[in-house]
């Protein structure tokens, strides 16, 4: 029964101890990629963890590609959230005070209620993030930055990229495979197609999808 249902079970121990010493890893773009969104002491673990399974690692040319792709708009977005953090903040003492002082009219409707003080702490606790928040942004690396963690990844990955596509007709025959499993809604990726758009490399068409 388990030789022909075998992925319907759990793996054995000794099965679980022969894939973590003899198996192949291979990253999907994400794991590159949030390499920039986790905090230092995240990214660098995990780093470090990857290059003790150095000689294991394989990415496919398309997941090198997609990093490639989307690395910039990786770091940019790091950078515009201190921007969009500000914004909420300002919204929400905005919201905070006209719920206190306009809609409840504490100050006039009250006598024991003194919002006062608190909106004063309030103030300056908003404040001080706001002055931590434009400290960090100073040394946030910018998309024009050198990348550190690039050549990183350049040197991790050296000799583990899978190669490219052979030509436009292979990746053609690639999507229309990938409708067919899309249609019946077969892993992996098929909640991707809504994503319509093309992109461009090395003068080969891709589908985004």
């Amino acid at each position: 029964m388990r030789d022909s249902f075998a992925a319907y079970y759990r793996p054995t121990e000794q099965q679980f101890k022969e894939l973590w010493d003899k198996a192949v890893f291979v990253l999907d773009a994400n794991v590159l990629l949030n390499l920039y969104r986790y905090r230092k002491e995240t990214s660098s673990a995990l780093l470090q963890a990857l290059s003790k399974i150095k000689s294991r690692l394989w990415v496919p040319y398309q997941v090198a590609l997609e990093y490639q792709q989307n690395r910039l708009l990786v770091i940019a977005e790091q950078l515009r959230a201190f921007t969009e953090v500000r914004v909420e903040l300002t919204k929400s003492l905005a919201s905070l005070r006209e719920s206190l002082l306009g809609k409840l009219q504490l100050q006039k409707r009250h006598a024991s209620i003194n919002v006062d003080s608190f909106l004063s702490e309030i103030d300056k606790l908003f404040s001080d993030f706001g002055t931590k928040l434009d400290d960090l942004k100073k040394i946030q690396p910018d998309i024009t930055d050198p990348d550190k963690l690039r050549e990183t990844i350049d040197e991790l990955l050296n000799g583990h990229i899978g190669p490219p596509p052979k030509d436009q007709a292979t990746l053609d025959s690639i999507y229309e495979s990938g409708k067919r499993r899309y249609a019946e809604k077969r892993p992996p990726g098929y909640a991707d197609d809504v994503k319509k758009d093309f992109y461009f490399h090395a003068g080969l068409s891709f589908q985004r999808q």
